[in-house]
């Protein structure tokens, strides 16, 4: 993920009750985690990218150039949010490359059992944890396509209806907070198929 200062971003979290009921804001780096939990409610928020550093990773040794990129963002509100900043700390696969926190989880040293202190932060109308939307999408809805290199939805074909009632979830709610619509772009790279997902003021 790249960005320039100034660019704007859709991002969204994520509410949800967990198998005993309880009530949970989505964390996990698993695109797999969401098949376990019910979601009670989805917030988009825009953010615009204010910082752009080059930063090291967090198994880099000390004396390494830094080498990727980490940014800072700000939101209508003027909260601010890192991704990928002060260290990075990209994860091979799912969403943890893809995260914005709010800068309070990083400057909190004893913040005690992380769940509920997140779920407080949301209940003081704080959005702590925030996935750049139009990846999330293509993470739950751009590899599962048939003959994709996951190929998930011959394979799998429970999960990737799941996966797809999530993403019309996440759509329908766009719209209905923004007026504005997610499209996919299918492309086929010999004999896999991958989606993009795009924002657009309309459908035509």
């Amino acid at each position: 993920m790249t960005f320039s200062t100034q660019d704007k971003i859709w991002t969204l979290s994520i509410l949800a009750t967990d198998q005993n009921g309880q009530e949970t804001l989505f964390t996990s780096s698993s695109p797999l985690q969401l098949l376990k939990l019910n979601i009670s409610k989805i917030n988009f928020h825009e953010l615009t990218i204010t910082e752009a550093h080059k930063v090291n990773g967090e198994w880099d040794h000390h004396s390494t150039e830094p080498h990727y990129d980490g940014y800072k963002a700000t939101d209508s509100n003027g909260n601010v949010y890192f991704n990928q900043f002060p260290i990075a700390t990209f994860g091979q696969f799912g969403f943890s490359s893809d995260t914005f926190l709010l800068d309070l989880l990083l400057s909190t040293d004893d913040i005690g059992d992380i769940d509920s202190y997140l779920l407080s932060l949301v209940k003081n109308n704080s959005t702590p944890y925030l996935y750049h939307l139009t990846k999330f999408l293509q993470e739950i809805d751009g590899g599962i396509l048939k003959d994709s290199y996951t190929d998930v939805e011959s394979q799998n074909p429970d999960i990737a209806k799941k996966f797809k009632l999530i993403s019309q979830q996440v759509q329908d709610a766009f719209l209905a907070q923004t007026g504005l619509y997610l499209k996919k772009n299918v492309k086929k790279f010999l004999k896999w198929e991958r989606a993009t997902w795009e924002v657009h003021a309309s459908l035509n």
